[in-house]
């Protein structure tokens, strides 16, 4: 087994992909992934999050999509976002400015 150094420098975004099936769009999870790497490309900051779709986070609200963030080097964060994708990605990019220019 060999161990690795984490290639993105500040932390993790998981966003569960059993949501979206929860009210009936179920690429949710998958089309905020990209709209949200898009997004880091664009402030350069793509290196240092890492956006990836996971399976059930347990936190089950069938009005809001779960998310997980989780630091690098510190503690991991889970809460929800309203089901509307703009409004979703319009919360993450909110969080993940916060995240990225702290």
């Amino acid at each position: 087994m060999k161990n690795y150094d984490i290639p993105w420098t500040i932390g993790s975004v998981f966003i569960c992909n059993k949501c979206g099936a929860a009210f009936d769009k179920p690429n949710n999870a998958e089309d905020l992934k990209k709209d949200l790497r898009v997004y880091l490309k664009e402030h350069d900051a793509h290196k240092q999050v890492r956006v990836m779709v996971s399976g059930c986070l347990n936190i089950c609200d069938k009005n809001e999509q779960a998310v997980m963030y989780q630091l690098t080097n510190g503690p991991t964060e889970i809460f929800t976002v309203d089901k509307k994708y703009d409004a979703a990605l319009n919360d993450l990019k909110t969080i993940l400015d916060k995240k990225i220019n702290s």
